[in-house]
């Protein structure tokens, strides 16, 4: 037998031997890789669920309160909005204003709006709040 052929063979083993420790290192990498991403997406989704809930109820909730007056977008373009001449909530005048005046504004009332402090609870104005953030122009 020729010792160079042996040696030859040897020498593929371990090249055949390292290429399979390589393949199981970088499967088991690509799997942690998936574990993890898989992760970081559904924490993703979870997230977008909240927010889509949270604003969801805030929306709801301005349907039912503030769209007779203010109209679905805020702009107040109902008939009963536009004889009661009620603030565009999309503008910038509304939108400048602080979380705190806005609270206050909806729990007390202004002008002819009514007051909704016995009505809403302090999440259900704090939602509105952050509802009426979401029309900025």
């Amino acid at each position: 037998m020729d010792p160079y052929a042996e040696e030859v063979n040897w020498c593929s083993l371990e090249k055949q031997a390292a290429a399979r420790f390589d393949g199981r290192l970088i499967f088991g990498r690509v799997r942690h890789l998936n574990t993890t991403l898989r992760r970081c997406s559904a924490l993703l989704v979870f997230a977008l669920i909240l927010i889509t809930c949270a604003w969801a109820d805030g929306g709801s909730e301005f349907k039912s309160r503030c769209a007779p007056c203010h109209g679905t977008r805020g702009a107040g373009e109902t008939k009963l909005g536009q004889n009661l001449k009620v603030r565009n909530l999309a503008s910038a005048d509304v939108q400048k204003q602080s979380d705190t005046e806005l609270i206050e504004i909806i729990r007390k009332g202004r002008g002819k709006m009514p007051p909704y402090e016995s009505k809403l609870k302090r999440e259900q104005i704090d939602e509105l709040v952050k509802y009426i953030r979401s029309l900025k122009k």
